[in-house]
């Protein structure tokens, strides 16, 4: 009913905008066509990505009444409701009505009749209802990681690697309800055994079918977290709420309505856990409306599990994930890396795999599988063990008559029982490109695990630290603190101020006069000023926004901040700890600045020589010990006077300063776009939440910069850069010259810092036609690339071969290796959206793996080789040739063999145990087979080669990889 303003394309529905420029694009489906609208009244979005009302045409609202649900029964909100509508725009256009998880109202309205709402005294705030995404990635993987069960479940449980087996420690999610917000479950897959208790459907326009899934993405996400045989919950129940249309997009005002279900009387009964794997850009305040639901859901006892987003973003950008009342999840890879698609930073609480994930696929029930990655299958892997830790901790007869602490302890006993700092970044740029993609970002090191981990609470840690984060946890969120505790922590880092985000607290709450009082008190202290920079008391009585955009707090200076846990009550258990994150950055002090002025000077060097020996007993800062060894000594001298004089502005992980001196993230540093003069604006908002109309370009196209390249990626972006590479021409001339020099002459720059020598030429347009004489040959002539419902960054073809084949010495395939890590700009009003984009390797080499399957039906043959590229340059991009086509070349394949072949695959080179990179791609280039035709066509598995099928175009063809066979 309310498809999005702007609407996005997709490849077959499933692929990230991050792939559409390394692979053949599908035209975007026309939006339905609005009715016609009464005269006078415009039609058309207010902001960026608002929802439009199908019927009316008029953009949707989110409208929130000053009332709050904490304090404000059914009835009564009704009656305000009422009142309000009656006074403003009428009852009739209402889509939904919230009278639970917050008190207010949507609907689609002009502008004006917005403004006017918004004047209304009873009315708290008026929001634009905007449009998100399911956080959707490509769906399959190359070879099957999952033996004897799914790796994911396997990496969760044990710290240091992937264990023999998935162990629970003793729980399945039994008596514990699993809610997921989402396009919907297809309850007659066996995964689900008769447990998905309801389905309730918020999205009412083409295509909805009563909750059930039409998209494909919530049954996978149900899998993830309460499959049978695929999630760490099966014996959980399942209740789906659908609110997204059959693309995947969602209206907030629907997810709103979900949350408003879930604390109607006797929908869902406690213990449960919320799923969400949406995902919405962030923009300042519009979300409070959401953030006020999810507030209420927590605080009666639900745990809220969300996605980070998959943008390669902060998720600070994003929400849900951004919200201070969920537990934000992030993906890891096989290999123990942040997969490159993750967002990331301080608000992640937790990892959890999320590529190559094993699940339910909602087209084939009642026992079809698929492999899908995304923080979309991270989040509710969390949500399943969270489901464990309730099984196991049930809601005791006090938390029944006042929840607030259930959600709280089970996000801290999450946080508490993962393994931490097992993750490592990925920093190479041919891996891992742009440079921010595959960080941690800032973000706490903790991955994930199944069997909990109880200690009491102890107020020793390892502060200062070094390195660019560091979690900060009290307590195991099973066991209670006492009143008898206390903690003072100071956390520091060496080399300049720090900024805490606050995870969660977990503390114990009564009704005090009508209001929420806690049993102890958290307050974060500046320690160079005294100043409070955080109150607990003060976040328990904040409107959720304002909780949500105080959660970071920063530190003035290198003395960092003082964490305080006080117990009010004077007897009893007071709460169970807090979660936080420290990350450096984000200030003008640095390394060497003492006293935090924002130099080095003789003031800092008088405050080290006073404080020369060993450091005192913590909690006293140390801030001259610059190396963090435990005393003030010469080398701490000899740092200080090493960097004297001003500072230079530090920024937050995961971000470089550009020609300007602005922050802006690093994935903007070396991806296809050029950010400098003479190009349109890439808009940078470097703060979404507390600063949202800071916007500006980013410039990055500077001799300092490299002229937007990062170090090793040989791409050029810029015309500017008068570093020089080798350049073909189409008559197979090579010379050296720069990429301006070959774009005036239509020539190929193959990349900085290649001599000719190192190229291996153009590849000949014949080519594309057919193989040569006495070679084995599929697929010729080429017409196109593998159908676009079949990602090829995690899809695995195999091209079945003519009889006969039993050796290859050779193999040559046409297809458009790169690298898929992309970067995207966020949505700004009056500046041009730059979608994300894929980039080409720079190299003239790709690793590749070819699999090679026999007619007897033995053990394949798995031979790594490095595969020479050759594009088809300017006379194929004349000849409309994609420019990312290339003519791959293996050697050395399979020698002479009594085995004959039965298939051929060709991959882009997996990494780790048998998991697909997350950073390369190689979509296969052929052509639709006639109707007609006889012969073999290429075949397709969608969870990791337990299965094959054909491969399909889009009108229903048979599809033949281009393949030719020297023997």
């Amino acid at each position: 009913m309310l498809p999005r303003s702007n609407p996005r394309c997709a490849l077959g529905g499933a692929l990230i905008a991050a792939t559409s420029t390394l692979f053949a694009t599908v035209p975007c489906a026309a939006s339905p066509t609005p009715a016609p609208l009464p005269p006078a009244v415009a039609a058309g979005p207010a902001a960026v990505d608002q929802a439009i009302d199908e019927s009316t045409g008029l953009p949707s609202y989110l409208v929130q009444l000053r009332a709050s649900s904490r304090t404000t029964g059914p009835a009564a909100a009704a009656k305000l409701l009422d009142q309000v509508l009656a006074e403003t725009i009428g009852a009739a256009r209402v889509r939904f009505r919230y009278e639970h998880a917050l008190v207010g109202f949507a609907a689609p309205m002009s502008p004006a009749e917005a403004d006017r709402l918004r004047a209304h005294p009873l009315v708290a705030r008026v929001e634009a209802d905007l449009v998100g995404r399911v956080a959707t990635m490509p769906e399959a993987t190359p070879t099957d990681p999952n033996a004897p069960n799914p790796w994911a479940l396997r990496r969760i449980s044990q710290a240091d690697g992937l264990a023999p087996a998935f162990n629970p420690c003793g729980a399945n999610g039994s008596g514990v309800t699993l809610v997921v917000i989402d396009s919907g479950i297809n309850p007659d897959h066996a995964e689900f055994a008769g447990r998905v208790r309801r389905l309730e459907n918020f999205y009412t326009g083409a295509g909805a079918d009563g909750g059930r899934d039409i998209y494909g993405h919530g049954t996978h996400v149900a899998g993830c977290a309460a499959g049978a045989t695929t999630g760490p919950a099966p014996g959980a129940d399942i209740v789906s709420l659908a609110v997204s249309n059959t693309n995947g997009d969602y209206a907030s005002s629907a997810l709103a309505a979900a949350l408003n279900w879930v604390l109607m009387p006797g929908n869902v009964q406690l213990p449960a856990v919320i799923n969400i794997s949406l995902s919405g850009q962030q923009r300042g305040a519009s979300a409070s409306v959401l953030e006020e639901a999810i507030s209420s859901v927590m605080l009666h006892g639900i745990p809220v599990v969300v996605a980070a987003g998959n943008d390669s973003w902060p998720s600070s950008w994003v929400f849900p994930a951004s919200s201070a009342f969920a537990l934000t999840v992030g993906a890891a890879d096989i290999d123990d890396h942040p997969a490159i698609f993750s967002n990331y930073g301080p608000e992640v609480g937790i990892w959890a795999p999320g590529t190559g994930i094993l699940a339910a696929d909602w087209r084939d029930a009642p026992n079809g599988l698929k492999l899908m990655r995304g923080t979309s299958m991270a989040s509710p892997v969390v949500a399943g063990v969270a489901a464990l830790y309730l099984q196991r901790h049930p809601p005791t007869a006090a938390e029944r008559a006042l929840p607030a602490t259930i959600a709280t302890r089970t996000y801290l006993a999450l946080m508490a029982s993962a393994a931490r700092g097992r993750l490592t970044d990925v920093a190479d740029p041919t891996r891992a490109a742009p440079g921010g993609n595959g960080t941690l970002g800032g973000a706490a090191n903790r991955l994930l695990q199944a069997c909990e981990h109880t200690a009491p609470a102890s107020c020793t840690d390892d502060e200062p630290w070094i390195g660019s984060s560091k979690s900060i946890i009290l307590g195991d969120g099973i066991t209670p603190i006492d009143a008898s505790f206390r903690c003072v922590r100071n956390v520091r880092n060496p080399a300049g101020p720090v900024s805490v985000t606050i995870n969660t607290v977990s503390l114990g709450i009564s009704i005090q006069g009508g209001a929420l009082s806690a049993a102890a008190r958290v307050r974060i202290l500046d320690a160079t000023t005294g100043s409070v920079l955080w109150n607990s008391d003060a976040a328990l009585t904040s409107e959720a926004w304002d909780v949500m955009a105080a959660r970071t707090v920063r530190a003035s200076g290198a003395a960092g901040v003082y964490i305080e846990w006080q117990p009010v009550a004077t007897s009893g258990d007071v709460g169970f700890g807090y979660a936080m994150t420290a990350t450096l950055g984000g200030g003008r002090s640095g390394f060497g600045d003492i006293d935090g002025d924002g130099v080095v000077d003789a003031v800092d060097l008088g405050i080290l020589l006073a404080l020369w020996g060993p450091c005192g007993a913590a909690p006293d800062p140390c801030i001259p010990d610059l190396d963090g060894n435990g005393a003030v000594d010469a080398i701490d001298l000899g740092a200080l006077l090493a960097v004297w004089g001003p500072c230079a502005p530090s920024l937050p992980p995961a971000y470089v300063a550009d020609c300007s001196g602005n922050p802006v993230l690093r994935s903007y540093l070396g991806d296809n776009f050029r950010d400098g003069p003479g190009t349109l604006p890439r808009p940078m908002r470097p703060d979404p939440i507390h600063a949202p109309n800071v916007v500006y370009p980013a410039n990055l196209d500077c001799e300092a910069l490299g002229w937007d390249a990062e170090e090793g990626n040989r791409n050029s972006v810029s015309s500017d850069d008068p570093r020089t590479g080798a350049g073909s021409l189409d008559d197979g001339f090579c010379g050296q010259a720069t990429f301006a020099q070959c774009l005036a002459v239509n020539a190929f720059f193959w990349g900085r810092g290649l001599g000719c020598n190192e190229v291996p030429g153009l590849a000949p347009l014949a080519t594309l036609a057919g193989c040569a004489k006495g070679e084995i040959g599929t697929g010729f002539p080429v017409t196109g690339v593998q159908p676009a419902s079949l990602d090829p960054t995690t899809t695995v073809l195999r091209q079945v071969v003519p009889q006969g084949v039993t050796s290859i010495t050779e193999l040559r395939v046409v297809a458009r290796p790169g690298n898929i890590a992309g970067s995207s700009s966020v949505r700004v009003p009056g500046w041009t959206h730059v979608p994300s984009m894929s980039r080409p390797l720079p190299t003239t080499e790709f690793p590749v793996r070819v699999t090679v399957r026999f007619r007897d039906g033995g053990a394949p043959l798995v031979v790594d080789r490095i595969a020479v590229t050759q594009p088809y340059g300017p006379a194929g991009v004349q000849a409309g040739v994609p420019e990312p086509t290339r003519l791959v070349t293996i050697a050395g394949i399979l020698p002479s063999s009594a085995r004959e072949v039965l298939s051929v695959a060709v991959q882009a080179m997996p990494e780790g145990l048998d998991c697909i990179s997350s950073m390369r791609a190689m979509p296969w280039g052929g052509r639709p087979m006639a109707d007609d035709e006889s012969g073999a066509g290429a075949e397709v598995s969608k969870d990791g080669g337990a299965h094959w099928s054909p491969v399909l175009t889009a009108e229903g063809a048979r599809f033949q990889a281009a393949m030719c066979i020297v023997r």
